[in-house]
């Protein structure tokens, strides 16, 4: 039996013209392809601009407002997506715009509302930005768990020595948990989901009193995870969503190890 595959293609589509054209045939080559025994599913989630504030972002150098060619982005994803879920989301807050992280979560919850995903089932799902390739073909039934698929160069960071926030492969399963709890503490929002328990209450009193013993904590999310961090006292609700999934019996790691990396094609 053919089994599904949804893949959540997450960001802006800023470079129509020069290097997306490769990260799609990127995609078909190291994943679809690779995967004959999956039907997979593509929903996608773009906007036709991209705002940061210059007084908050303190990271961007040139802070703008870049409007992308909406004739352009909508030819191209038409042409290179069809049969695929398209939503059009431009309705942040100043809040959710000067954070990367909650940008990110904010696209997902837009694509997991709008499909429905916790009446649907799928045996894999993919999140991933549409401008990095992968560096090697992916056999997904290789993938259990939930696995980070990080960029290939390195810098000082405070979760991990790599960006770690490009591709995604997980069970069902534990990519809801992953988003449920992240939402939970980006957005103080909660899913109630049939097939996933939660005690949201719970694990809001434990997170903080994993912060307070975070160092007794640390070196084993890291190890488990395969996580390489500079400093240990930013993010810590992410740590502790990875220690809570490790200590439910869930694998979640980095594929550092096995050379499994993406990179971002600007």
């Amino acid at each position: 039996m053919q089994k599904k595959c949804l893949i959540l293609i997450n960001g802006l589509f800023t470079n129509i013209n020069t290097s997306l054209k490769e990260c799609h045939n990127n995609m078909n080559e190291m994943i679809v392809k690779n995967n004959p025994n999956y039907k997979f599913e593509i929903v996608i989630n773009t906007s036709y601009n991209n705002i940061i504030y210059q007084k908050k972002w303190k990271y961007e150098k040139n802070n703008y407002e870049k409007e992308i060619d909406k004739e352009n982005l909508e030819n191209f994803i038409k042409k290179n997506y069809s049969n695929s879920t398209i939503i059009y989301c431009n309705n942040y807050n100043e809040d959710i715009i000067n954070n990367p992280f909650k940008r990110l979560f904010f696209r997902i919850r837009d694509s997991y509302d709008s499909i429905k995903l916790e009446e649907l089932f799928f045996d894999k799902v993919i999140l991933l930005r549409p401008d990095i390739i992968i560096n090697k073909k992916i056999n997904l039934e290789h993938m259990s768990g939930f696995n980070m698929i990080c960029n290939v160069n390195t810098r000082p960071c405070n979760f991990h020595d790599r960006d770690w926030d490009l591709c995604w492969i997980s069970d069902l399963q534990e990519f809801k948990i992953w988003y449920y709890l992240n939402i939970c503490f980006y957005y103080q929002y909660y899913y109630f989901d049939a097939k996933i328990n939660i005690n949201y209450e719970k694990c809001l009193n434990e997170q903080k009193e994993f912060e307070k013993r975070f160092e007794e904590f640390y070196n084993i999310v890291n190890t488990e995870a395969n996580l390489e961090t500079s400093d240990p006292l930013y993010y810590q609700h992410i740590h502790y969503i990875i220690y809570y999934m490790i200590k439910k019996g869930f694998k979640v790691s980095t594929c550092d190890n096995e050379e499994l990396f993406v990179k971002i094609l600007r």
